[in-house]
């Protein structure tokens, strides 16, 4: 099931910007950005990604607004971390970042 919830997260223009053209040049129909806290590849590291889902295909997990644009994410303790934050995306990287100029996540469950 997909739950609409409310997060508060907030996306920069730029961040904006390159999102929405990375969705007019796939081949979905109706694509919805995904952000996920993980690695891809031979990544050493973890890191914030943004995938793009087809609208039609999202069974379950949960979408929220941010800052006009819809946003769907498939695992639940992002919600918390993504709470109050702002998104942005600098040299190519996703950033997620508080008030406090921390990054997010603050807590990993793994």
């Amino acid at each position: 099931m997909v739950e609409t919830v409310t997060v508060g997260l907030v996306v920069t223009d730029r961040a904006k910007e390159i999102i929405t053209k990375k969705m007019d040049a796939s081949d979905l129909q109706s694509p919805i950005p995904g952000l996920i806290w993980g690695r891809w590849g031979d990544e050493k590291g973890f890191n914030w990604q943004i995938g793009f889902y087809e609208e039609s295909d999202i069974l379950e997990g949960w979408l929220f607004d941010a800052s006009s644009m819809q946003f769907y994410a498939y695992q639940e303790w992002l919600l918390d971390q993504l709470r109050g934050a702002t998104l942005d995306i600098v040299d190519g990287q996703v950033v997620v970042r508080y008030d406090d100029g921390t990054n997010a996540p603050r807590e990993v469950p793994y």
